[in-house]
């Protein structure tokens, strides 16, 4: 090989130097790097998952909240059906005591009505009575005899009755 003009023992030097540099940078250097390498593809899959775990979890939520929002209008749709019906309820209810109100206001008017009537009826009577009488007295004043004083009256009283 010195004839190609290669020392031998300056080959197998640098072989040697070369295994030993390979050598240390492969336990210096690539060794860590590969483990850096590895630890960091490690955590961004770990990051991944932990990502994809909160995904999930945050799609579990958002379903549970809706769930959660839609039992919450039933619940609400229920308070406001109860209270239609309650307001219904209490509409029929107070219109009935109207009606009820009315019709013994009615009554009491009705009665004062017929009251009333009475009372005109009683003092008409009273005044017919008297007139009555006083024609009756004029009458008598005048000469008739006793028996058609007596039919007279008896006649004017039997008009009078009901």
């Amino acid at each position: 090989m010195e004839a190609l003009g290669i020392d031998l023992r300056s080959l197998l030097f640098q072989a040697l130097n070369f295994a030993v540099l390979l050598a240390g940078l492969s336990y210096f250097l690539y060794k860590p790097l590969v483990k850096l390498l590895t630890d960091r593809q490690e955590q961004v899959d770990a990051s991944l998952h932990a990502a994809e775990r909160l995904q999930l979890e945050i799609a579990a939520k958002e379903l549970e909240q809706a769930t959660e929002l839609e039992e919450a209008r039933r619940q609400a749709q229920t308070i406001i059906e109860a209270a239609r019906l309650q307001a219904k309820n209490l509409t029929v209810k107070l219109e009935g005591e109207a009606k009820v109100q009315a019709n013994l206001l009615l009554a009491r008017v009705s009665k004062e009505v017929e009251e009333e009537k009475a009372r005109a009826h009683r003092e008409l009577r009273e005044e017919l009575v008297a007139t009555i009488l006083m024609t009756t007295e004029k009458l008598l004043e005048t000469g008739i005899s006793k028996e058609e004083k007596a039919t007279h009256t008896h006649h004017l009283i039997n008009q009078l009755r009901p």
